[in-house]
This record gives C-alpha cells, sequence and structure tokens, in this order.
C-alpha cells in the first residue's frame, strides 16, 4: 500500500471522529444517546459497550463525544443497571431466576437506547494507579422522554 493514495484527500483539520468524555467540562449535562453498539475489542476479546452521545443542553451543545462501559467488575455492570433503571429499563427483573439474565437482556436492550435523552453529571477524577478517568452519571430522564405515569384512581374508583 503506498501513502501517495492519501495525497489529495490529506486534511489535518478533518478529525471526523467525535471527542472523548474528556472534551467536556464536569458538570450537569443533557445528552441524547445518538449511537450504542456492544463491541468486542479485536486484541483483548473484551466486550464493551461503545456510546455515541449528543450534548443537547449544558456547556457545549451540539458537541458529539464517545465514551465507553468497560465490563470489568460486577460494579460496572450495577452502575450501568442503575443508568438504564433511570431511563425506564425494568432491570430488577435481569435474573438468571427470572430467566433474564444480564447478559441477554443488555444484548436486547442496547439498539434500543438510540433516541433516549437524559440529564446527567459528568464527573471526572484520578484512579489509584495515577490514571485520570471520566465518566458520566444519569440524574433523570430528559423533559422530552415521556416519564412513565402511575395510574391516577384509587382501588375504589377501579371501573371492575
Amino acid at each position: 500500500m503506498s501513502l501517495d493514495q492519501f495525497d489529495h484527500a490529506f486534511n489535518p483539520a478533518n478529525n471526523s471522529r467525535p471527542a472523548g468524555l474528556e472534551a467536556l467540562e464536569d458538570g450537569p449535562y443533557q445528552l441524547e444517546i445518538v449511537h450504542a453498539e456492544l463491541v468486542t475489542l479485536d486484541k483483548s476479546g473484551e466486550t464493551i459497550l461503545r456510546w455515541r452521545y449528543r450534548v443537547t443542553a449544558g456547556p457545549q451543545t451540539g458537541t458529539l463525544c464517545e465514551a465507553a462501559t468497560f465490563f470489568r467488575t460486577p460494579l460496572s455492570a450495577n452502575l450501568l443497571g442503575a443508568d438504564l433503571a433511570i431511563l425506564g429499563y425494568p432491570v430488577h427483573e435481569w435474573t438468571v431466576a427470572a430467566g433474564k439474565p444480564f447478559s441477554r437482556m443488555l444484548r436486547e436492550t442496547v439498539p434500543s437506547l438510540a433516541g433516549k435523552a437524559f440529564r446527567c453529571n459528568k464527573i471526572s477524577g484520578v484512579s489509584q494507579a495515577g490514571k485520570l478517568w471520566h465518566n458520566i452519571r444519569i440524574v433523570s430522564v430528559a423533559p422530552s422522554m415521556p416519564q412513565p405515569v402511575e395510574p391516577s384512581f384509587g382501588t375504589d374508583d377501579m371501573p371492575f
């Protein structure tokens, strides 16, 4: 393969890949999930959840950014489950005993994540190993998404 093939398309200012979460300042945001997919990494064989978000409110509105969820500990799966519960997914039912193991239900759920909007806090920190990390924690469903509705009638008002 020759480098000559890139001569006419070379444009170092053209960076079409979205930035990572490090591009966002820490603080509150409203994000929309543009894309989500489970990916198996070639080098390690590890499965990750790759996210692409659009900032819809807050600093840097309109910015696209990418993030990944790594499943290296039960805590990472549980944190993702907490976020999915806020988005309205019935994660409390995702148990082996109920015939709905986390692994299967997550695979079935990921395609439906695109288009979901939520309010979150972007946070950063430094690990014990000295590595800088960035994360978001979902706080609530964005106002544009329908909220689950509880019945407004009492048992005496039931029509049957």
